[in-house]
């Protein structure tokens, strides 16, 4: 092995760097896993004390996996050792190439700082299967071990060759990883590829527009889900800031908004706790702020979360239970939250007026909100048939596409859907 092995042309790609990844994905965290497992046999079956995966990068050799002893060899992930220091150029250059069983006689280390910290070294690089040069996989003793040879140095190549075809995956992974970020990052910083579409809620009772519901529409590429854009910004972590960009989005249509209505924005409890979030609402009408929580949000913490509702109330904002009746969670939040709003889901809705237990069913909610004197809303009104039954069961509000689409507010406003406008002749 020549010297263009550590001089050449090394990929100047960035590869995944110990744990210290951005936003690690479980893909990565366990291909992080997979190649501590390989370096942890590496130390298994040639008797050593520690192993190191290193990256080969601006001249310097950078640890970026250390598994066994570290603390005597002084080895810290991410720590640079430059090239003309490294054990890796010193013993992958001279033959035994990549093999010193006793360290500290070895003439090829004399002036390296390590050397009397090292008993015994074996070593061999790190090739990714294009060819390029990854770096360094070796193994470290803290005492000579005089039983090294070739059979060990080939045993390691084998491992070798595995960690680089999970670099490999691992490089895929994070490019991909980084055109997701950009993704969220250019929507964040520009405000460009969403923008808010609100969906009128009716007092069901004068067919009046009471409020409206924030829904953030995507679009930019690809072409998926609203729910599907906040679920990888979360997993980004950058959940919470797409989130309080959308509510800061439909907090600027309120001088837009007519009459008193309210606005409606769906906020997990994480946003919803976050300084953030708070901040984002303070001073904008809070009094006519509506909070939605779903059904499928995770709350860490009910204590935390109730404070945070207690506090919003003393601002005037209202707290709503969405997705009611679709799932065990949405009870679980009714119960610990006391919601101002419960929103029946679509699922009890639909074919509320042919469906005798979808009936029976809204009508517990709707008794169980009048005791807590919260307001009940059904969502995904599709049929007139539905909207009857639902007057007649004694709902108070609703909004669905059969009594209006979602648009901006200067569409609502042309088909004539402002705040205490009459609900278009619907049959009823």
């Amino acid at each position: 092995m020549g010297k263009a092995y550590f001089c050449g042309a090394v990929d100047s790609r960035i590869f995944p760097r110990g744990r210290d990844i951005s936003h690690e994905t479980a893909a990565s965290e366990s291909r992080h896993t997979l190649i501590e497992q390989i370096l942890a046999l590496a130390l298994e079956h040639i008797g050593m004390d520690v192993a190191v995966l290193a990256e080969f990068s601006d001249g310097n050799e950078v640890l970026r996996v250390i598994e066994g002893d570290s603390v005597t060899f002084d080895l810290r992930p991410d720590a640079a050792i430059p090239f003309q220091d490294s054990y890796s150029r010193r013993l992958l250059e001279m033959p035994p190439k990549g093999l010193a069983p006793d360290a500290r006689s070895d003439h090829r280390l004399r002036d390296v700082e390590q050397s009397p910290l090292v008993g015994a070294y074996i070593g061999v690089p790190v090739t990714l299967p294009d060819g390029r040069v990854y770096g360094s996989l070796s193994c470290l003793s803290r005492t000579p071990h005089p039983l090294l040879d070739e059979r060990d140095v080939k045993f390691l190549g084998v491992l070798a060759q595995l960690v680089g075809e999970e670099l490999e995956r691992w490089e895929e992974e994070v490019v991909e990883e980084r055109k997701r970020l950009s993704r969220i990052r250019q929507m964040l910083d520009g405000g460009n590829g969403f923008r808010v579409a609100f969906q009128p809620i009716f007092d069901l009772r004068n067919r009046a527009v009471v409020g409206y519901e924030a829904l953030s529409r995507f679009t930019g590429g690809p072409s998926r889900a609203p729910n599907e854009w906040f679920a990888e910004a979360a997993e980004l972590g950058l959940g919470v800031e797409l989130e309080v960009a959308a509510v800061q989005a439909a907090l600027d249509s309120f001088d837009g908004m007519p009459g008193d209505a309210y606005v409606s924005v769906n906020v997990s409890p994480e946003a919803m706790t976050s300084s953030s979030f708070l901040q984002a609402i303070s001073g904008k009408a809070e009094d006519r702020l509506v909070v939605e929580v779903t059904e499928h949000a995770r709350v860490e913490s009910y204590a935390e979360l109730a404070n945070v509702v207690l506090a919003l109330r003393g601002r005037g904002v209202r707290l709503a239970i969405d997705d009611v009746g679709a799932g065990f969670a949405s009870l679980r939040h009714v119960l610990r939250l006391r919601p101002d709003i419960i929103k029946l889901d679509i699922t009890l809705t639909r074919s509320i007026d042919t469906d005798p237990v979808r009936r029976a069913l809204a009508s517990s909610f709707i008794r169980f909100a009048d005791d807590i004197h919260a307001t009940i809303a059904a969502e995904g009104i599709e049929t007139g048939g539905e909207l009857d039954e639902l007057c007649t069961l004694g709902v108070g509000c609703g909004q669905g596409f059969f009594l209006a689409e979602p648009g901006s507010l200067q569409e609502l406003s042309l088909q004539g859907l402002g705040a205490a406008a009459p609900l278009a002749a619907t049959g009823s």
